[in-house]
């Protein structure tokens, strides 16, 4: 379907040819942030809650092909049980929204990012602060205008989280997402927002 405004929801190979360095760039960004953030696993007797459930605002960008970085913002909701004291198999909803600047080859609008997905969890450390890799595949919406289009996605991503209280926890995250196939094929999309969830039970219990 093809629309006025020279924005394609849809992957394709002349966006991969035209913007697939800036997406590897990014894609290199967020792996760099996962290997600081790797460290080596500390001996700590520490558990993981068994639920979380976790909701954020959200800072995000997408790369565009020819129309730049478009910032936006949006929110998340992610779900997750422990499996042990590393693992965690979790879900995540998100939505954000992107205005998009006219040029002198397309009109502006707003370009809306969607995505549901599964995935794991891994902690690196559990201590006073808690590391966590995260990587998971789903679907993958993006729309403008009367224009929409839904891929199998990919969605990789590190969070920094602190247990203030027994069932109160607060902290950060960054994630990537691609096309599942072709993570680096344009459009890609980057968030990243503080967090607060709450959590009930411990791995072990």
């Amino acid at each position: 379907m093809t629309i006025a405004v020279e924005i394609d929801v849809n992957r394709g190979p002349t966006a991969l040819r035209r913007g697939g360095r800036r997406a590897r760039r990014w894609l290199l960004a967020v792996a760099m942030t996962l290997l600081l953030g790797g460290s080596a696993r500390a001996d700590d007797d520490g558990k993981l809650p068994r639920w979380q459930v976790s909701a954020a605002p959200l800072y995000a960008f997408i790369v565009l092909e020819g129309q730049g970085e478009p910032k936006g913002a949006g929110g998340t909701l992610q779900l997750g049980y422990a499996l042990s004291d590393s693992f965690t198999v979790e879900a995540w909803f998100l939505w954000t929204v992107h205005d998009v600047a006219p040029t002198e080859e397309s009109a502006g609008g707003t370009f809306h990012v969607g995505n549901a997905a599964l995935g794991i969890g891994y902690a690196l450390d559990i201590g006073r602060f808690v590391p966590t890799l995260e990587a998971g595949v789903g679907v993958l919406h993006r729309r403008f205008g009367d224009q929409a289009a839904t891929d199998l996605g990919v969605r990789v991503g590190l969070r920094i989280d602190a247990r203030v209280l027994d069932w109160l926890i607060v902290g950060f995250a960054v994630r990537y997402h691609g096309f599942l196939t072709s993570p680096t094929e344009l459009p890609v999309h980057v968030e990243a927002g503080p967090r607060v969830g709450f959590c009930w039970g411990r791995t072990g219990d």
